[in-house]
Order: C-alpha cells, then structure tokens, then sequence
C-alpha cells in the first residue's frame, strides 16, 4: 500500500486499508492478478508491485514445490521506458498468451511482449487464467 510518507503497513485484502500510521493520508491498495488455476480450482492474488514476478508455481492448483528463480518466470511486471508511471506484464515464458480487454477486445501476448496493464485485463496463460483487479 502506498501513502505519501512511504511508512510501510500490513492489511489484509479484504479489510478497507485506512489511513497511514505515519502521515494520516488514505491509503490506496495496489492493483493484484486473481489467478485461478486448473482443477481443482485455486485462487492466488499477487500483489503488483514494481518487483512482481509470476513464477511457474502459482499456475498450479496444487504445486510439490514454490521455487522463485529465474527459469520458472512466466510474467514480469514491468515499467515502461518512455512513459514512467506506465506498467505492464511481460511474457517471460515459452508460449503465446491470450489477453482480453475490458472492451472484449483479443490480444497474442507472444514470448518476449508485454501487455499494458489495465484494470480488468483478463490472460489466459494456457490453462491458469487471470484478472487484474484494481479494487
């Protein structure tokens, strides 16, 4: 969560964020992916931040092991290089993305190309799919 202060603070999801301890300003949740694996379905948010990684595990209803290195990396988030302040997800992974905008327009996210990130972005990463949710 951010407020102007920068003092970090824990809240649950579900829970309204309020105010900063330090500086008493709104604080405002960072957008996440919902992803819902295969069955048995499993929900997973991740929390998009500048440094969000989405890693081979979290695809998996029910994964033998969590490993975060580089060769399980399937998305990064990632900031635009012209335009600061403007991310999207990259497809670090070996196959083809499907991403559809709120507007039900389709997009091929192919290895290597990066999605813009909007609120209601919903990917299909073959078999797990995901939403982006700003609230």
């Amino acid at each position: 969560m951010t407020a102007p202060s920068r003092a970090p603070r824990l809240v649950a999801l579900s829970a309204v964020p309020g105010n900063c301890w330090a500086c008493n300003a709104t604080l405002v949740l960072p957008p996440r992916l919902v992803l819902t694996t295969p069955p048995p379905r499993t929900e997973h948010h991740i929390l998009l931040h500048r440094t969000s990684r989405v890693q081979a595990h979290h695809l998996a209803p029910e994964p033998a092991r969590h490993d975060y290195g580089d060769a399980t990396l399937v998305a990064l988030l990632t900031e635009h290089p012209q335009r600061p302040g403007r991310f999207g997800l990259a497809n670090r992974s070996g196959s083809s993305w499907t991403g559809t905008r709120a507007d039900g327009t389709t997009q091929e996210i192919a290895p290597g190309q990066t999605v813009p990130l909007r609120s209601g972005l919903e990917l299909d990463f073959g078999g797990a799919r995901a939403v982006v949710r700003s609230k």
